[in-house]
C-alpha cells in the first residue's frame, strides 16, 4: 500500500510560506528590518546560505548526447572529479575530456535559493580543451577507469558551506554536462545527506 503524502506537504508548506511573508508584511515599516536581523541570527549557517540570491543558469541548456549503445561514444564534453566529497582546505581535480579547444566551468552549490535551485560560487573560463579515448571495461571486474590528466584544480574555500555542487561544463561548441560532488564537514551535525555515488556510477553510460 502506498501513502502519498506529497500533496499534503506541498499545501502545507505553501501555507506555511504565505503566512510568513504575510506577517512580516503587516509588520511596521522600521519593524521589517528588525524583524528580518531577528530572524537570521536564529537560522544556521546552510539556511542562512539559502537565503542568498540564486539562478537557474545551473540547468543544462544543451547537453552532451549520449550513445547508451556505445560507450566509447566521444562527443561533446565529459569529465569526473578526483575525489567524491572535500572539506575546506582540500584540493578537488577535475579531468575533462572535450573535441572542442576549450571549455568553461562553472561551479554551482545546489540549494533552495529562493526556488532557482543554485547559487553560481566560481567561473573559470577558457580551460585548454583534449579529448581523450574512454577505455574498454576490465574483463574480470567491468570496471571502466578512465585515468584522464586533471584540466583543472579547485581548492576548497572556507567559505563554501557544505552542501551538494555540481560543476557545469561547456566546452566552445555549446555542449554542456555536469560533474558531481560533495563539500563535507567534520563536526557534528543531527542531519547527513549521503550521496549514491555507487548508483550513479552503477547507472551512467560507461557500463559497469
Amino acid at each position: 500500500m502506498r501513502y502519498h503524502y506529497k500533496p499534503l506537504y506541498l499545501l502545507l508548506l505553501a501555507l506555511t510560506i504565505t503566512i510568513g511573508a504575510f506577517t512580516l508584511q503587516m509588520l511596521p515599516t522600521v519593524q521589517q528590518p528588525v524583524a528580518r536581523a531577528a530572524a537570521s541570527t536564529r537560522l544556521n549557517a546552510i539556511q542562512q546560505e539559502n537565503l542568498l540570491p540564486g539562478t537557474t543558469s545551473w540547468q543544462l541548456t544543451n547537453p552532451t548526447p549520449e550513445n547508451y549503445t556505445n560507450p566509447t561514444y566521444d562527443k561533446g564534453v565529459q569529465g569526473y572529479s578526483s575525489v567524491t566529497s572535500a572539506k575546506a582546505g582540500n584540493t578537488v581535480n577535475f579531468s575533462v575530456s572535450t573535441i572542442a579547444s576549450t571549455f568553461n566551468a562553472d561551479i554551482y552549490r545546489l540549494g533552495w535559493y529562493q526556488g532557482k535551485g543554485a547559487r553560481l560560487m566560481r567561473s573559470i573560463a577558457n580551460i585548454p580543451g583534449k579529448a581523450y579515448p574512454v577505455p574498454a571495461p576490465n574483463t574480470q571486474t567491468g570496471l571502466v577507469e578512465a585515468g584522464w590528466p586533471a584540466a583543472f584544480s579547485v581548492t576548497i574555500p572556507s567559505s563554501w558551506i557544505t552542501g551538494m555542487y555540481i560543476v557545469k561544463l561547456t566546452d566552445a561548441n555549446k555542449q554542456q554536462s555536469y560533474i558531481p560532488f560533495t563539500v563535507k564537514t567534520t563536526s557534528y551535525t543531527d542531519f547527513a545527506f549521503i550521496h549514491s555515488v555507487n548508483t550513479d556510477e552503477a547507472y551512467n553510460i560507461w557500463g559497469g
